[in-house]
């Protein structure tokens, strides 16, 4: 984020015949750009404290030693705060597709505030482009004010590799390789699985509605999901 994309603007819970809304996915793809491309350098990213006037307290990478407007740093900062008691506890190691749908559905308020706060504004481009500055301060800002929120991060980061592009065909064909191993998502690293649940989000989002059908209803692609 189902069976909702992978954040769901409408969903039907339980359903992989979920219609979707564009713009909430455009945004959390977005923000997972920022924080996951970046996740070989976080480790390594170091940042002395500062304070802006006025403002929450931030680092220096995210919040005075670069040009990221202090509204910007706050609605990330605010966005993480917001998803915390959503995914504070929630088991990823063990998810089936159903509770992650749910999860995801859950997002869509956090997410529709996170992109009222950046449509119409330079924010959008900073949050879309990949800064390993953010991307540590983001991590940074949830292990001391949203410490429930470090693994969703973490899950965000250790997803770098693995993107989800938003075009159909690529993406039925990248899950199709999973179902092609023979086996099913509970075979999976939580990472891989959490990525094949963010493909049929992202297939039920862009692809024409009955090949998106076809394609999840199928009983190899069922039996794989666990569904």
């Amino acid at each position: 984020m189902l069976l909702a994309s992978l954040v769901a603007g409408c969903a039907s819970a339980g359903s992989t015949e979920s219609t979707t809304n564009q713009g909430s996915t455009t945004t959390i793809a977005q923000v997972a750009t920022t924080i996951g491309q970046t996740s070989q350098t976080v480790a390594t990213t170091q940042a002395a404290p500062t304070t802006t006037e006025g403002a929450a307290t931030t680092t220096g990478a995210i919040g005075t030693d670069s040009d990221i407007p202090q509204v910007c740093v706050d609605a990330v900062f605010d966005f993480i705060v917001g998803l915390e008691p959503l995914v504070a506890g929630f088991d990823f190691d063990n998810a089936t597709l159903e509770e992650y749908q749910l999860l995801q559905v859950a997002q869509v308020p956090v997410l529709e505030s996170f992109v009222d706060r950046l449509e119409g504004g330079e924010c959008m481009e900073v949050i879309a482009a990949p800064n390993p500055a953010i991307a540590a301060e983001m991590v940074e800002f949830a292990q001391t004010e949203a410490p429930g929120a470090v693994a969703y991060l973490e899950l965000l980061q250790a997803m770098s590799g693995l993107p989800v592009t938003g075009s159909c065909k690529p993406d039925v064909d990248t899950l199709q390789a999973y179902v092609d191993r023979g086996r099913t998502v509970f075979d999976l690293t939580a990472v891989e699985r959490i990525y094949a649940f963010n493909l049929v989000g992202a297939i039920n989002q862009w692809c024409p509605l009955e090949v998106g059908m076809a394609f999840t209803t199928r009983d190899d692609v069922v039996a794989f999901l666990g569904a």
